[in-house]
C-alpha cells in the first residue's frame, strides 16, 4: 500500500493535492481519526492552512530554527496562509498573461 492509498483508507475521501506539498502530505499522514483514539484532529480547512503556512516559510528560505519567528512576524499561520495564497494567485495571473512574478524574501 502506498502513501496515497494509506491516507485514502484512513480518511475515506480523495485528496487531490497530496502531490503538491511535502508539508500537506506529512500533515495528512498524522491527521486521521483512529477509532481507538479520542483526539480530535484539525479539520480539512485548518490542515490546508497549516500546510500553506509552512510552504510559504519554505519558499522564503526560512531555516528550521527561524520558522516560529517568521510566522509571528508575518501574522501567524493565518497571515502566512494568506500570503501564500496571494502569491499563488499572482503567479497564476502572471502565467495567464505570459509574465513572471518574482517575490523578495521577507525574513531570513
Amino acid at each position: 500500500m502506498n502513501v496515497r492509498e494509506f491516507i485514502k483508507s484512513k480518511q475515506g475521501t480523495k485528496h487531490h493535492n497530496l502531490g503538491t506539498s511535502v508539508f500537506r502530505l506529512l500533515i495528512e499522514l498524522t491527521a486521521y481519526d483512529d477509532e481507538d483514539n479520542d483526539v480530535e484532529w484539525p479539520d480539512k480547512r485548518l490542515r490546508s492552512r497549516y500546510a500553506n503556512a509552512l510552504d510559504f516559510a519554505h519558499q522564503k528560505g526560512v531555516a528550521r530554527k527561524g520558522v516560529t519567528a517568521f510566522m509571528k512576524a508575518n501574522g501567524g499561520f493565518n497571515g502566512c496562509d494568506r500570503a501564500f495564497r496571494n502569491a499563488r494567485k499572482a503567479r497564476k495571473v502572471a502565467k495567464r498573461k505570459g509574465g513572471l512574478v518574482f517575490s523578495k524574501p521577507t525574513h531570513r
